[in-house]
């Protein structure tokens, strides 16, 4: 009888968070992102226009870049060698960033202005180069090799050349997000008392570097930023925001304990994924302790999810009860709040695009 009783109590729960999340957050509608035979999809970025950029992999290790359209499906970019490349970022024109493998037989940097052409290589001298950014006004962030074999960071301000992203003694630089204004987010390796840490940075050209570490003993990444400044990601295993460049502000999860803040649109709201809570369900429902049969603990899955107004909500509550999805993280979102990420369907992995329903009072009108 406890056993029923306990999944009456969770099942009521369900329906009522589901509800409370439909009349907060969007309705969406899923799609597959589909592949071909014996290829799996990175998903890596999206535009206004819902055009989707990222990697395909190929038996296990053919990588090459990829854009997909609805309509259009999946197109492969072409590369000097034709394998190894990678479509990292896409703005409003349609230019696409990532990098190739070139017929010198080393990694550039490079720049796809037409779908069916040959991508521009950056004119970087080091071994390796990567573009990871662009902004909607053709400004570019990436990363370099030096000839020591730091990882270093570049901005490439439309019409004024490549600045290096100058740091204070750390050798690896990774910038991840980069918003109209100039600002450039990413992560730094740095030491403090002989540890490592990453230090998530916000640079820019007029203001410098700025770390974004609260407490000595903090580590994490900027992962996003908008045109308003504001700066997502993680700090400690949490997602979190900086705004004006201040104290982060940590964001709630799904019940568990780590999540992560991967981007944020032009109204604000920001996506990623959370953990769930898992563990003992009577203490979970009750908050009193005990000794729960096996039957009733529950694991511990990561979810894509959504914060508006710093509020987090599951991305599978928005999905049929009928439905065979599992979406594991969301990855961007654009400025319609078209959404993209990864997860499975009937147990493969798959990546997604969610599009927002139209609501009744809008079709209405």
């Amino acid at each position: 009888m406890l056993h029923g009783f306990m999944l009456r109590c969770e099942l009521a729960f369900v329906v009522l968070v589901r509800f409370a999340a439909s009349i907060c957050a969007n309705e969406y509608q899923v799609e597959e992102i589909p592949r071909t035979s014996k290829t799996s999809l990175v998903v890596k970025a999206l535009n206004n226009r819902g055009i989707v950029v990222g990697q395909a992999v190929r038996n296990g290790d053919i990588e090459e870049a990829i854009v997909w359209m609805k309509g259009t499906g999946l197109v492969y970019l072409r590369s000097p060698e034709g394998i190894y490349s990678s479509a990292n970022d896409i703005n409003d024109a349609n230019t696409i960033v990532g990098y190739c493998y070139s017929k010198d037989r080393s990694w550039n940097a490079c720049i796809w202005k037409e779908f069916n052409t040959e991508p521009r290589v950056l004119p970087l001298a080091e071994t390796r180069s990567d573009c990871i950014a662009i902004s909607e006004g053709g400004d570019i962030a990436g990363t370099f090799v030096s000839a020591s074999g730091d990882v270093c960071a570049f901005f490439l301000e439309k019409g004024a050349g490549i600045r290096k992203i100058e740091h204070d003694q750390r050798d690896t630089v990774v910038p991840y997000g980069l918003n109209s204004r100039g600002e450039v987010v990413g992560s730094a390796v740095t030491k403090r008392r002989g540890l490592t840490f990453l230090d998530p940075f916000v640079w820019s050209v007029t203001q410098g570097y700025l770390s974004l570490v609260s407490g000595e003993m903090d580590s994490g990444e900027a992962l996003g930023v908008n045109d308003s400044g504001i700066v997502v990601g993680c700090l400690n295993s949490r997602a979190c925001i900086w705004k004006n460049r201040e104290s982060p502000k940590f964001l709630a999860t799904l019940g568990g304990t780590a999540s992560e803040a991967r981007a944020i649109n032009e109204t604000g709201i920001v996506v990623g994924w959370s953990e769930t809570k898992g563990g003992d369900l009577i203490k979970n429902l009750t908050g009193i302790e005990g000794i729960t049969p096996i039957f009733l603990i529950r694991p511990i899955y990561k979810h894509a999810c959504e914060w508006i107004d710093e509020r987090v909500y599951d991305h599978n509550d928005f999905l049929p009860p009928n439905s065979e999805w599992v979406l594991k993280e969301a990855v961007d979102i654009n400025n319609q709040g078209q959404i993209i990420g990864h997860g499975t369907i009937k147990e493969r992995e798959a990546a997604f695009i969610l599009t927002p329903r139209p609501s009744p009072r809008s079709n209405a009108d």
